[in-house]
């Protein structure tokens, strides 16, 4: 039965829907405890958000995925995609359209939220542009 609704589900022209069918799917299978075959599905749900044109929808279905993996406390596979997203990120904007990804896992890590605020606070220094009276180097 899974095998045919993953077959269906291939059929969806529209990147957002399949992979919201494939997230849904692959809880499903979750909830049966079909632990690979759920796996394999939520990658494959990671693999079509990312072919979504829009980048707030593709980030939107992303966090989707990542409370579906939450939801079945995957959080490793969450931490993963986390990773593997901002990995692939060039631009600030882009980053922070991902941030709710790993907002998800705050419930049950609260102690992660002064970390992120930290890391961004970092990351969005590094990024900024020194003046040249910054650069001891220069003088």
């Amino acid at each position: 039965m899974f095998l045919r609704a993953e077959q269906v589900i291939a059929l969806i022209p529209n990147a957002w829907e399949s992979a919201r069918a494939l997230r849904e799917l692959a809880g499903a299978l979750a909830q049966g405890e079909q632990w690979a075959e759920a796996k394999r599905l939520w990658q494959e749900a990671e693999r079509v958000s990312a072919l979504i044109a829009d980048e707030g929808a593709r980030a939107v279905a992303l966090r989707e995925l990542a409370v579906a993996l939450a939801q079945h406390h995957k959080d490793g596979e969450v931490v993963r995609l986390i990773g593997r997203q901002w990995s692939r990120t060039t631009r600030r904007d882009e980053a922070l359209r991902l941030l709710p990804l790993a907002l998800v896992l705050l419930p049950r890590y609260p102690e992660l939220g002064s970390a992120l605020f930290d890391a961004f606070a970092w990351v969005d220094g590094f990024l900024q542009p020194s003046s040249p009276s910054d650069d001891p180097q220069e003088e």
